[in-house]
């Protein structure tokens, strides 16, 4: 099974003629686009399938902004967090956690505020 972060390259080529093809449905498997390219940082990509209605960035249990936390992606955390359908909260509010015990302070501050856990940051 190929994984979607060894197709990347691939959607960069065809992004523009894939997505506004009404055949191609970025949403299939449960949103794994847009998980995996929030999960590794290709911001590109990102914006663009959440820019189709079709898309959700919240299946998973809010997958793409845990990964993103937790990974560091402070930019797609902060674009995550202005879609209404996301919840940072989601599974006891993993992101901030996953966040703070990966060292990622650019996303604890910024996206969710001072935390207790961080003040000596």
């Amino acid at each position: 099974m190929i994984k979607y972060h060894e197709t990347a390259p691939i959607f960069q080529v065809f992004r523009y003629k894939s997505v506004c093809n009404v055949r191609v449905d970025p949403s299939a498997q449960d949103n794994a686009a847009i998980r995996s390219s929030s999960e590794h940082g290709y911001l590109d990509l990102f914006n663009l399938l959440l820019s189709d209605y079709r898309v959700n960035p919240s299946a998973g249990n809010n997958y793409a902004v845990r990964s993103a936390a937790k990974n560091g992606h402070a930019d797609t955390v902060k674009i995550l967090l202005d879609d209404f359908r996301v919840n940072p909260s989601d599974k006891n509010n993993d992101s901030i956690r996953l966040a703070h015990s990966n060292g990622h302070v650019k996303v604890v501050i910024p996206t969710f505020g001072r935390c207790a856990p961080c003040s000596n940051h």
